[in-house]
C-alpha cells in the first residue's frame, strides 16, 4: 500500500479537530485524491447518538469512507485512555 497517513489530534474537546479533519477530506477528495477517515475512538455518545464521524460526513462529503470502529463509543464525555 502506498499513500499518506494523516492524524489529526488536539488537547480537548471543542477546539476545532472535527471541523479540521472534515475540511483536509474534503480538499483531498476534491483534489482526487483517495481519502478514507477513521475515527478509532468517541465519547460522549451512545449507540446510534450522532457524533463527530457523522458530522465528518456530513461536512466532508467524503460519505461512506468515514467510519468509527466497532465499540468505540463511550457514554461519557472523557478521555478514553
Amino acid at each position: 500500500m502506498s499513500g499518506r497517513i494523516l492524524l489529526v489530534t488536539g488537547t480537548g474537546t471543542g477546539v476545532g479537530k472535527t471541523i479540521v479533519t472534515a475540511a483536509i477530506a474534503s480538499l483531498s477528495a476534491k483534489a482526487g485524491k483517495s481519502v478514507a477517515v477513521v475515527k478509532p475512538g468517541q465519547t460522549g455518545v451512545s449507540g446510534d447518538d450522532i457524533g463527530d464521524a457523522d458530522d465528518i460526513k456530513r461536512l466532508s462529503g467524503v460519505g461512506p469512507r468515514v467510519r468509527p470502529l466497532p465499540r468505540s463509543h463511550l457514554p461519557c464525555r472523557c478521555c478514553p485512555h
